[in-house]
């Protein structure tokens, strides 16, 4: 939670039920605004054996202990009464079980509004059936422009994205429509389950800003550009060679002018593959393509030292682009906005791995059940630059006052169970978890074949 609000996110959606208290108590610390949902199902059902069975008879009471156990939390800003609703498709009956959960929370809560997650509303006919301006606040998953258009056939109605995805024609409709007062990205975060969109052997849904363990992906990356308030710049490796057009030899110059024509352009592009680092497989000259995402007004490009000209930032909030041949070394990008110069992200290009490298997330831990640090492990070469094709396979131990808890990598198809001391690195990364045990110190330590072995030393509490 502390990542996605550093880099932006001021607002969780609770998906798709009750969320835990100490959620909540975090939100409230963080100063994350909330909006609370109550149900995935009301009487129609989308499993055989989900809440539809009980909604007649327990969603009344579930309601009224939801609201009153959580509505002395400030964070919370919406309350939402359901997430695609089938019922829907049967108006008489999806709005005599709205009425009755929105006179229950207002009731209980007449402070805050009440939302739910339409789903296809221009099918179930919600915008002209009088279902959607039961609501205090409209709420539609995806399909962006649809709710824009149901704001302009009634301006009355206040709007918000309740599920919507993380592509630039998502957020572009919802920056410049004044009355859309924001977007709720599935996720956050990649998860455990939903992963039969991507088949066996896959664990996991990878729909996150950040991996499973913490740690920001490109697409947060690129998001992060698009709505933070600081400056943000970050440089990746996008292996499609036609990207950015012609390639520079590096001797200035944009080679990618900025003209309407290029903005506007609404072709499919195809699914390009991006990294985070400048360590291509094939190590011969080729074309690469250097991508920025920045809201600073002005970005420079350089490889190895040689400017690649400036480009200025995109209407339609696209990634600056430079093509080049590719080098081993290093590229820059630096923000040329006045005040804003030190703000640069650089990738360098990797040799043959060495070390581990481990980076604790706290230099203290504390003994009790939620008291864990992150150990952050990096396969690195003689220059500490993390190695992205590196696969060896860590091996982690906590000496002294302290417990191993868990390892992982973010992988989608790696099936070590989380206790395993054992962990193969994903992109050359893993990560620990670890506890401590009384007071004291303890050493976390990770071992592989080949490779010299890297140890941190943390201080523990009780």
């Amino acid at each position: 939670m502390t990542t996605l609000k550093a880099q932006g996110v001021n607002a969780i959606r609770t998906a798709h039920n009750v969320p835990s208290p100490e959620f909540l108590d975090l939100t409230d610390e963080l100063g994350l605004i909330v909006m609370d949902e109550l149900f995935d199902q009301w009487n129609v059902a989308k499993t055989p054996e989900d809440y539809h069975l009980f909604f007649g008879d327990w969603h009344k009471r579930d309601t009224l202990d939801m609201v009153r156990r959580d509505r002395n939390h400030p964070s919370i800003a919406l309350w939402s009464a359901g997430n695609e609703i089938h019922d829907t498709a049967y108006p008489v009956q999806a709005k005599a079980a709205l009425r009755s959960i929105l006179d229950i929370v207002h009731a209980a809560d007449p402070s805050r509004p009440v939302t739910m997650a339409l789903f296809r509303p221009n099918v179930t006919k919600d915008y002209d059936n009088g279902l959607a301006d039961m609501l205090d606040v409209v709420g539609q998953n995806y399909r962006e422009n649809e709710l824009i258009a149901a704001s302009k056939q009634n301006p009355k109605r206040s709007i918000v994205g309740t599920e919507n995805a993380h592509n630039r024609t998502n957020w572009v409709p919802v920056r410049d429509y004044a009355p859309f007062s924001g977007m709720f990205l599935w996720t956050g975060i990649d998860y455990l389950g939903e992963a039969n969109r991507s088949g066996w052997p896959n664990i996991q849904n990878p729909a996150g800003l950040l991996d499973r363990t913490g740690r920001q992906k490109i697409s947060g990356m690129e998001r992060e550009s698009w709505w933070s308030d600081k400056p943000v710049l970050h440089v990746v490796r996008n292996a499609d060679p036609a990207a950015a057009g012609p390639s520079t030899d590096g001797a200035g110059g944009p080679n990618q002018p900025v003209l309407p024509t290029m903005i506007a352009v609404a072709t499919p592009k195809p699914k390009v593959a991006l990294f985070d680092d400048w360590t291509p497989q094939d190590r011969s000259p080729h074309d690469e393509t250097i991508e920025v995402y920045s809201n600073c007004q002005q970005v420079e490009a350089f490889m190895n030292g040689r400017s690649l000209g400036s480009l200025p930032i995109h209407q339609d909030a696209s990634p600056r682009r430079w093509a080049v041949r590719y080098a081993p070394g290093e590229v820059r990008a630096t923000c040329r906005d006045p005040g804003s110069e030190a703000v640069s992200d650089s990738l360098r290009t990797a040799g043959k791995p060495v070390r581990v490298e481990l980076t604790p997330n706290a230099p203290t831990v504390g003994s009790t059940f939620d008291d864990m640090v992150y150990v952050r492990a990096r396969v690195v070469d003689a220059n500490g630059i993390t190695v992205p094709s590196a696969s060896h396979r860590l091996h982690f131990t906590v000496k002294g006052a302290g417990q191993l808890i868990a390892t992982d990598n973010g992988s989608s198809v790696d099936h070590t169970p989380f206790p395993s001391p054992d962990r193969a690195v994903q992109d050359g990364l893993a990560v620990a978890l670890v506890r401590g045990a009384g007071k004291g110190r303890l050493t976390v330590t990770a071992t592989a074949d080949g490779l010299r072995a890297g140890s941190v030393d943390l201080a523990t509490t009780r």
